[in-house]
């Protein structure tokens, strides 16, 4: 969906925000990937250590037959059997220490991957602190400047209405005024970009 824009159309800046101690956490949606596939690893590796160990079955069988458990016997009758089964894999050690090597491999690769990922949100956030700390410093800067230019032009209003100064020199010194004025918006525009890319670095 477009909308028009007119000459007339009035844009709103976002209202500045300080940056609290809990934006400081990461909270990407990668970390959560990483911390469920080392769950899925160690669940293999717990199934691993479960097929080892050995396993004991029952079981139960009943009828009524001719004949029936008693083959001389030429008449019908009910018959129920039951029983017990063990099993236990004793030649699969070497198979259970391969497969057992390589989660290790992959559950060290994940966290390498991991440590690598928090390196790297760690350097774009030193990054974006830094920019806003400059813009911070500059803002600062020039709210100085602007107060200076405005009593300057105050007192240059003054010289204008007592004919010491032309409208030419007046009208040069308003204009750098609004330039520094325009110049401070911008910084603080790009200041609230930067502390909304710092946020979205961390994933809040």
């Amino acid at each position: 969906m477009s909308t028009e824009l007119s000459d007339f159309t009035k844009f709103k800046l976002p209202n500045d925000f300080e940056l609290k101690s809990d934006t400081q956490i990461i909270l990407r949606p990668e970390i959560e990937l990483f911390s469920l596939r080392k769950n899925i690893l160690t669940s293999n590796e717990k199934l691993l250590q479960s097929n080892r160990l050995p396993k004991l079955g029952a079981f139960a069988q009943g009828g009524y037959g001719n004949p029936g458990l008693t083959m001389i016997n030429d008449e019908w009758n009910p018959y129920f059997i039951v029983g017990a089964k063990l099993t236990w894999s004793i030649w699969d050690k070497n198979k259970t220490k391969r497969n057992k090597k390589i989660l290790k491999i992959n559950s060290d690769f994940i966290d390498t991957k991991k440590e690598a990922f928090n390196k790297n949100i760690n350097i774009l956030c030193e990054k974006e602190l830094g920019e806003i700390s400059k813009l911070e410093r500059m803002i600062e800067k020039d709210d100085k400047i602007i107060e200076l230019q405005k009593n300057i032009c105050k007192k240059a209003s003054s010289k204008l209405n007592n004919g010491i100064i032309t409208s030419t020199d007046y009208i040069s010194l308003l204009n750098d005024k609004n330039r520094s004025v325009i110049k401070s918006e911008i910084h603080k525009i790009k200041l609230i970009q930067s502390k909304r890319n710092y946020i979205r670095i961390l994933g809040n």
